[in-house]
């Protein structure tokens, strides 16, 4: 083999080797990062009548693989039988009760002239645990008899 062609040889085993361990070392930090991530969002515990009705966990793959800021992520929905939404200071409630977000950072209003599905209570902006942010949103249905609170999503962010 001449010389060149072993050099160039030798050399792209190098390559498939330091790439092959960035990936893997990638891939290591990134199941890291979304494991806090879900401990952070087990922080938050239901009453045991809330229902977990949709979950999802997002973490980088590969390098560059996700929207940033939007990886790792853990979103958690959850529904209850409807409340008033003269109640909603007990929902509210149960959200600061898990030490994730404080009562400062959830603004709560009535849904006005919107009718359907509508949030009533979140966090306008992310609040911070830490370097991950928090989503929370308060929703429920306004129709022209009456407003009530039917669950709340959970959202975590790095």
């Amino acid at each position: 083999m001449k010389g060149w062609k072993k050099k160039l040889l030798i050399g792209l085993a190098i390559f498939v080797v330091l790439v092959t361990g960035y990936v893997i070392g990638f891939n290591i930090y990134a199941a890291k990062q979304l494991d806090e991530v879900v401990a952070i969002a087990d922080k938050f515990q239901p009453p045991a009548n809330w229902t977990l009705v949709e979950e999802t966990k997002r973490s980088n793959t590969l390098p560059f693989g996700c929207i940033p800021n939007e990886c790792p992520k853990v979103y958690r929905r959850y529904s209850f039988k409807p409340v008033s939404y003269e109640d909603v200071s007990s929902v509210v409630k149960v959200i600061t009760g898990s030490g994730l977000v404080d009562v400062k950072d959830i603004k709560c209003e009535p849904a006005g002239n919107g009718y359907g599905q509508v949030s009533y209570c979140g966090t306008n902006t992310y609040a911070f645990y830490g370097k991950y942010r928090i989503f929370i949103n308060i929703f429920g249905t306004h129709t022209s008899e009456s407003e009530t609170i039917e669950g709340v999503v959970v959202s975590v962010k790095g």
